[in-house]
């Protein structure tokens, strides 16, 4: 169960990431349409919304200690 949800919580990381990079090169977009002669509503940035609140808190699972450099 807890090595589904870590490979889970990695397929997130991984599209949060990717969702990130694709708002960045659309922020890059549409600057440069603005520069071309766009509609100056363009250049505006889209207020961030603040995170949503968990109804549920996360279920806590028991993680290993990390092993530190040392003790290698």
């Amino acid at each position: 169960m807890a090595n589904n949800q870590s490979s889970e919580n990695q397929k997130l990381e991984l599209l949060i990431a990717k969702k990130n990079e694709i708002t960045a090169q659309l922020d890059r977009v549409s600057k440069a349409l603005a520069i071309l002669g766009g509609s100056p509503v363009e250049t505006k940035k889209p207020k961030k919304r603040p995170a949503r609140k968990l109804t549920e808190p996360p279920i806590l699972t028991k993680s290993k200690p990390k092993k530190s450099i040392t003790s290698r």
